[in-house]
């Protein structure tokens, strides 16, 4: 965190929300309000980029003395810590941005032949971009759509039409005796099967 950052989290909010508001404020420095409107300009790029990439560079566009994409990457990072931009961002922006770092190492690494060196950090930046995947979203959790219409019929999403009959005749010539049969399991659970398909084992 830098310094500047940590000179703003301990500011009244409502300061720097008026100064958002307004444009003005006598009890900011140049600088804090500088670091405010990049501030904001990440926010609002970001939430339109959804890329830390491409936000960086419209950000250094819109801010000429902003020289580096690196430079412009770790002004959003702070924005988003800064305004806590839901729960995961935080997280997901710190691994990428440390993941790029071990990209980095890796290759000064390779290019001092200290391969050991290089193929550790590599293992650290893999694991950091792809920890991502494994981190449920809210999206993933929305529940299940239902349709219910009296003239969808089973058979239109998806499910397989079999007859009474068909089933009945399977019954009968052995065919469900047989497939409990071939099951890997033993005795208990077998007869546990039997009972509940309702199959009567020939006393011999």
């Amino acid at each position: 965190m830098s310094a500047t950052l940590e000179k703003l989290k301990v500011i009244d909010p409502g300061i720097i929300e008026n100064y958002r508001r307004t444009g003005e404020s006598r009890a900011l420095s140049e600088n804090l309000k500088k670091r405010i409107d990049w501030y904001s300009a990440s926010i609002e790029i970001y939430r339109t980029a959804n890329s830390i990439v491409r936000c960086a560079e419209r950000l250094k566009l819109r801010y000429p003395e902003i020289k580096t994409i690196y430079l412009a990457k770790y002004i959003i990072y702070e924005a988003l810590q800064f305004f806590h931009v839901d729960n995961t961002v935080s997280n997901e922006v710190w691994d990428d941005h440390y993941a790029e770092q071990f990209d980095k190492l890796a290759l000064l690494c390779i290019a001092d032949n200290r391969f050991e060196a290089a193929g550790r950090y590599m293992a650290k930046a893999h694991a950091l971009h792809t920890k991502k995947e494994s981190r449920i979203r809210p999206e993933d959790l929305k529940p299940p759509v239902l349709i219910i219409h009296n003239k969808i019929r089973p058979e239109d999403v998806g499910a397989i039409k079999v007859s009474l009959h068909e089933i009945a005749t399977k019954a009968n010539n052995g065919a469900y005796m047989d497939l409990i049969n071939r099951l890997p399991i033993n005795d208990k659970e077998r007869k546990a099967l039997y009972e509940d398909a309702e199959i009567i084992e020939d006393d011999e």
